[in-house]
């Protein structure tokens, strides 16, 4: 239930066994003309882990060359470590 963690925002929902969603932080959808943002960074980089992860040199070039890096953990959120 704890899969997912934003440490620079606070949740904008809480799914447990109620589901508390925290109204004023979603955006409201605002009529009018629909906008297509073209000037947005696309050097993010996107990993999923899994237990049999071992490329450590991989995923440090990718923090050294990505303005930012989304991991993806196993499961409900797991990463493997290295020994």
């Amino acid at each position: 239930m704890e899969a997912f963690e934003t440490p620079n925002m606070p949740p904008l929902a809480i799914f447990d066994v109620n589901l508390a969603v925290d109204w004023h932080r979603i955006m409201k959808h605002h009529r009018g003309q629909f906008k297509v943002f073209k000037d947005m960074n696309t050097n993010i980089a996107q990993i999923t882990l899994s237990p049999l992860f071992t490329n450590w040199k991989a995923l440090a070039h990718l923090f050294k060359s990505s303005n930012a890096v989304i991991l993806s953990g196993y499961g409900m959120g797991n990463l493997p470590i290295d020994n």
